[in-house]
């Protein structure tokens, strides 16, 4: 017998076992968004197939995943409109910015070029955020949120920010436009 998965009709390279591990918390793999994976099996007697839905959830639970968040909004342009993002451990964000590192880039980059903002819910799920660093007196609509538009951002709290910005600007949210 011989296995293939596919992912919403693309063969998976590499997956030809009776089982695939799919991972569903890091934001970075193709499957982040949910879709259908089925698996056919080859045998002697022909080809049956069966197939299996996979939802995956949006959720962050390291400092690596919530910037892969961060660049899907700022770099790809995904709003996250009516989606939920969800928080599920403390992060601490010392491993991707710092003084030596640089600069925390906000989940909304705002600058006068582009339309990058957060629309939809983050739950922070009573976890927390620490050691955002964010050090840059030009900057403006920065925080862990730059730029946020009907979004709702909630149970989550920030512990030893460093955060010197110029204006428009907090720990949390840059701001908000409802």
């Amino acid at each position: 017998q011989t296995y293939q998965w596919y992912y919403n009709n693309i063969a998976i390279e590499g997956a030809t076992s009776s089982t695939y591990s799919i991972s569903t918390t890091d934001m970075t793999t193709n499957n982040y968004n949910g879709g259908t994976y089925k698996v056919v099996v080859t045998n002697a007697l022909g080809e049956s197939q069966s197939e299996v839905e996979q939802t995956v959830a949006k959720t962050v639970s390291t400092a690596a995943q919530l910037k892969n968040f961060a660049n899907r909004v700022n770099n790809q342009a995904i709003t996250f409109e009516n989606d939920t993002v969800t928080q599920t451990a403390d992060i601490d964000l010392s491993t991707v910015c710092s003084a030596t590192i640089g600069n925390w880039i906000p989940i909304g980059d705002y600058n006068s070029n582009t339309n990058l903002y957060f629309a939809g819910t983050y739950n922070g799920n009573n976890k927390n955020i620490s050691n955002l660093y964010i050090n840059d007196n030009n900057k403006s609509y920065s925080g862990l949120f730059g730029w946020v538009t009907s979004a709702n951002i909630k149970n989550v709290s920030i512990v030893n920010p460093y955060v010197i910005l110029h204006s428009l600007s907090g720990a949390l949210v840059g701001v908000a436009y409802h």
